[in-house]
């Protein structure tokens, strides 16, 4: 029995039972069984199962069981009772919302999104990154939305000209600054949740970062990288974070180098919470007139509810 129940001492004869037993008097148990319907009809089974073999050692067995049964019947009916009336308050509740979201979805298709006809693999889903930030891109908007995602990841130094590449040299989505002070943001695209490559993340590391430095900082240590360098790693949620051996230094590589990618270099983002917080910035600087990307970045946003 669960040691927060409260027990009465049955009266008993030393020549029936050698110790003294106890049994849930069912008035407590009454007390104790009101906070959950599924809850109660499993313990009070177990209960009866108790009562059961310790009133097989007692002469009054069939009267106690019978008040135990008794107490628990009533107690399932009155809970039938309680749920089904929290269930027609629910209904009830429910019905004038589910209209309006009827007539809504009538007056403007809010359901209706034409992407989720399309199987949207990690490598698109770099491209569209990768065109919504570059500058040249036929979207009109110049730096405007990428302006908008370097702020968001804290680089203090946002001054162009910038280059934005999807998938070259295995990077999924790569802003480079291509004058002085150099600076690069490195995206690690893992929304489908793709397994991470040995030394994946340092390789990058040692690519975009150490080697356009070499010459200052052979050893890799340079002052205050977060303001110019990040490599972001993106998986669609908050549930995936890299393996160990994507940071660690590679074997082909000098041990002078650090043993694993700087701290403060990588930065864990997500789809559903940092990029579609982007892209709702992007909608809102959008000019009003520009229906076409903005119906697109909403959609496209819609993905990355839960």
């Amino acid at each position: 029995m669960n040691a927060n129940t409260h027990f009465y001492d049955m009266e008993v004869e030393e020549n029936e039972i050698d110790s003294r037993e106890t049994i849930a008097s069912p008035d407590a148990i009454w007390m104790r069984h009101q906070t959950s319907a599924y809850g109660q009809r499993e313990q009070w089974n177990s209960t009866i199962v108790q009562a059961v073999a310790l009133a097989d050692k007692k002469k009054d067995r069939q009267l106690e069981l019978s008040r135990i049964i008794g107490n628990y019947s009533v107690e399932i009916f009155h809970f039938a009772q309680v749920r089904n009336a929290n269930n027609a308050e629910i209904l009830d509740a429910f019905l004038p919302i589910q209209m309006a979201a009827k007539e809504r979805s009538t007056l403007t298709s809010c359901d209706f999104n034409p992407l989720s006809f399309f199987s949207i693999g990690e490598t698109t889903h770099s491209k569209i990154l990768a065109y919504l930030l570059n500058p040249k891109q036929s979207h009109g908007q110049g730096e405007k939305l990428l302006q908008l995602f370097l702020e968001q990841v804290g680089i203090a130094d946002r001054s162009g000209p910038w280059i934005v590449t999807a998938e070259t040299g295995r990077i999924d989505v790569l802003i480079k600054r291509t004058r002085h002070p150099h600076a690069a943001i490195l995206i690690e695209n893992k929304c489908h949740n793709a397994v991470d490559q040995r030394n994946q993340l340092y390789r990058y590391w040692y690519q975009e970062i150490f080697l356009p430095n070499k010459d200052r900082y052979p050893t890799g240590n340079l002052p205050d990288p977060r303001e110019r360098y990040r490599i972001l790693y993106v998986p669609a949620d908050g549930y995936k974070s890299p393996e160990p051996h994507a940071l660690h230094r590679c074997a082909d590589l000098p041990d002078t180098l650090p043993n694993t990618v700087p701290a403060g270099i990588v930065e864990y983002l997500t789809f559903y919470k940092d990029i579609r917080h982007w892209l709702n910035a992007c909608i809102e600087a959008l000019p009003k007139e520009n229906h076409r990307l903005r119906q697109f970045l909403e959609q496209y946003s819609e993905l990355w509810t839960y």
